[in-house]
């Protein structure tokens, strides 16, 4: 049985292309592994970041008294090392449940009118109606923000929607006496469980003249 002679031992003309091509393959390997740890080291430099956020996003501000703001880059709120993931479609700032969760506070109303002859409970729409416009708007009175305000505006934005409040109360039922509002906060964690752990205090008080209000205590 006879078998083909070897063939010729390989030149080195003939290794070069293989070296050639190993070198081109490793090449590439290195752009890879360059590329993915940059791309590990932005990940985890982004995951970091996390750790400033913004003051408006963070635990409920009607507990720790908290004011509104804004932190991150250049103080817009923002974390720019994702800029680069979201370029590339790697990551996303999906926040909506904690952005609900944070603003998920029950916040009613009690109005009593001091007369002379006693007090007498008022229907607190009267004072702050139930649109939800005007719920959102009363949400800010509290702390309770569904949009960035300067923690130096916040004091001037309560004062503006108390005073439109109670003026526009003052005109439409010109009462006699003096106002007390409470207010009685509570945070929604379990469906069904009424009011229970809500928190019942002054929140407000005023009289009025001549359609104008004159407030004695606003809470801060």
């Amino acid at each position: 049985m006879s078998s083909a002679p070897p063939g010729p031992p390989p030149t080195r003309e003939r290794a070069r292309p293989r070296r050639r091509r190993g070198r081109r393959i490793a090449g590439w390997i290195l752009r890879i592994v360059i590329v993915a740890a940059v791309f590990v080291a932005v990940l985890a430099l982004a995951m970091v970041g996390e750790g400033a956020v913004p003051s408006w996003r963070s635990a409920p501000r009607v507990e720790s008294g908290q004011a509104d703001g804004r932190e991150g880059f250049l103080r817009t709120g923002h974390n720019p090392l994702y800029a680069p993931l979201w370029m590339v479609g790697i990551a996303q700032s999906y926040r909506l449940f904690d952005w609900v969760d944070d603003r998920n506070w029950d916040i009613r109303h009690e109005v009593v009118l001091v007369e002379p002859g006693g007090g007498r409970a008022v229907d607190p729409e009267r004072l702050f109606p139930l649109t939800t416009h005007d719920i959102l708007l009363q949400s800010y009175m509290h702390g309770v923000t569904w949009g960035r305000v300067d923690p130096s505006r916040a004091g001037e934005l309560k004062q503006s929607l108390v005073v439109g409040y109670t003026r526009r109360f003052c005109r439409e039922e010109r009462p006699a006496g003096e106002v007390e509002v409470f207010s009685s906060i509570r945070r929604i964690t379990e469906p069904g469980n009424g009011r229970e752990g809500a928190v019942r205090e002054l929140f407000l008080r005023f009289s009025c003249s001549a359609g104008e209000p004159r407030l004695s205590y606003v809470r801060r």
